[in-house]
């Protein structure tokens, strides 16, 4: 499942093929992620992020596996005492 701090990118839609964005918020009530590169404006000015539908997000690296590659002597711990 797709969490917070995610990295995706956009694999349909308007927005297909920009860079790689990390997750800021998953709405699970209206089956949508909000990812923090993925902005439109409003008429009054303000900026608002715009909603995207999970399946249409290609899933990178979670934030977990960042851990992991950040701190790989957790993994040997955990491995080894179980």
């Amino acid at each position: 499942p797709i969490r917070k701090d995610d990295e995706v990118t956009i694999a349909r839609g308007h927005y297909k093929g920009q860079q790689m964005g990390k997750v800021t918020q998953v709405y699970r009530k209206k089956f949508v992620v909000y990812i923090e590169r993925i902005q439109r404006e409003k008429a009054n000015g303000t900026t608002v992020h715009v909603g995207i539908h999970p399946s249409k997000v290609g899933h990178r690296l979670s934030a977990y596996m960042h851990f992991l590659l950040l701190f790989p002597c957790y993994v040997f711990v955990y491995l080894v005492i179980g």
